[in-house]
């Protein structure tokens, strides 16, 4: 394969007929020599400083390109900008549209806030009322249990001043003893001295098998004058309490609350 630089000798004999009289025979013309010298030898230089007024059309076809590829371009650049400029736009609505998503968050979140607040107020307003609550179903258990109590003491009181009432009237019949009749007479004067007296102490004395001690001792607390009774009462009382515990529950109820 020859190189670019190597040179090529084409010979083209042309034979041309002659035209001239008399001659039969063909004449050879000149030989064209297609010898090829390289690509120096087909750039051809062209004078800058001529000035041609009549432009070629291979200029006319570059223009009308090189016109038609601005054009183009244009065109394509202002495509682009308007594309552009159109997402842009829709980032800022997006934008737009975020920013008051999130001022929308905050606002429920503060609101969030404030529900739990007022719910946190509430439990513990909640939990002061149950505390309240419980402090008064305690007063009123209380309360009951004190009604109670005053009631069975009452009954007791009764029973218990009925008691020893019969049993001083048994001990000054039997000792004929004049103590123990002033004793019934002021008893009988005074039924509320004799049920404080009672209740001033924190137990019945003539519950059952009362003992003695205990007896002298409310007598004695109850007024200095019943500590002159002496035995006479309390022989009394003990032989009423063998004659009463001689007796049923119902008949014991009966002399108890009976007179």
């Amino acid at each position: 394969m020859a190189s670019p630089s190597d040179t090529i000798v084409i010979i083209d004999e042309e034979v041309t007929q002659s035209f001239e009289p008399g001659g039969s025979r063909p004449r050879r013309g000149p030989r064209r020599d297609y010898s090829y010298q390289g690509f120096d030898s087909m750039i051809v230089e062209t004078n800058t400083d001529e000035a041609d007024t009549t432009p070629s059309r291979k200029r006319k076809r570059t223009k009308t390109k090189e016109l038609s590829l601005d054009i183009n371009f244009k065109e394509l650049r202002k495509a682009v900008d308007h594309r552009i400029k159109e997402l842009q736009e829709k980032n800022r609505m997006f934008l737009d549209e975020l920013h008051l998503e999130r001022e929308a968050h905050k606002e429920l979140q503060e609101k969030n806030r404030m529900l739990l607040d007022e719910l946190h107020l509430e439990r513990e307003a909640h939990n002061e009322t149950q505390v309240k609550n419980r402090m008064l179903l305690d007063e009123l258990h209380l309360e009951r249990d004190e009604l109670h109590l005053e009631r069975e003491a009452h009954k007791q009181t009764q029973i218990t001043g009925r008691l020893f009432f019969v049993g001083t009237w048994f001990a000054s019949h039997a000792q004929h003893n004049l103590e123990c009749r002033k004793f019934v007479h002021y008893v009988e004067n005074h039924p509320q001295d004799m049920s404080n007296a009672f209740l001033l102490q924190d137990k019945t004395c003539m519950r059952g098998q009362t003992e003695v001690a205990d007896t002298t001792y409310v007598l004695s607390s109850f007024n200095p004058i019943f500590s002159s009774l002496g035995l006479g009462i309390v022989s009394g009382i003990m032989k009423h309490n063998l004659f009463y515990r001689e007796k049923t529950p119902i008949e014991r109820y009966r002399m108890a609350t009976t007179r």
